[in-house]
């Protein structure tokens, strides 16, 4: 068993791990005509050391995410960032800022893709940042925003996805004109 397996076993139990969860970081959704902007927590490593693309990761898989989900008329959009190991890739450590790089920035529509599968929405790319604990996901292009949010659901789903932790959220959007 790895120390990232065990650290999620502590963290799971509630104990002190080799992760912390962001402190006062609640998730949070606010949508006006021409943005959404989206909260979501992060559960960092205590030494500030991501490690992606990691051996116990199969090719394909999906090992961080950070990502909002809303169910719309013409179906579920997913969007957010997403980071997976390609195959033959090698492990690689560093910064939040680094993971941010070697991942991706994506809008996803379910169903549609090879196999019934995802696929990403193109010509469309949300913008993501962390500070202070959260992960903000912003989507910026007003006709995205319409498309997204224009029947003004009432809730999203927010999902924090690590090798260590899974975290969903409902949150109730706020919507200000």
């Amino acid at each position: 068993m790895s120390a990232r397996t065990i650290g999620t076993i502590v963290l799971l139990l509630g104990q002190a791990s080799s992760f912390a969860a962001a402190q006062d970081s609640r998730p949070a959704a606010v949508v006006t005509e021409t943005t959404a902007e989206f909260s979501v927590p992060i559960v960092a490593p205590l030494d500030g050391v991501w490690v992606w693309n990691q051996k116990e990761t199969q090719a394909g898989a999906c090992e961080y995410s950070w990502d909002v989900r809303v169910l719309t008329p013409a179906g579920e959009f997913t969007f957010g960032f997403y980071k997976f190991k390609r195959a033959g890739a090698h492990e690689s450590s560093g910064s939040l800022e680094a993971l941010l790089k070697a991942g991706q920035r994506s809008v996803w529509k379910p169903g549609v893709g090879p196999r019934g599968g995802a696929a990403v929405v193109p010509d469309t790319e949300p913008s993501v940042s962390a500070s202070n604990g959260t992960m903000l996901v912003q989507v910026t292009d007003a006709a995205l925003v319409r498309q997204l949010f224009a029947h003004r659901p009432v809730t999203v789903n927010v999902r924090a996805k690590t090798p260590e932790a899974d975290a969903a959220y409902k949150v109730t959007v706020s919507y200000r004109e």
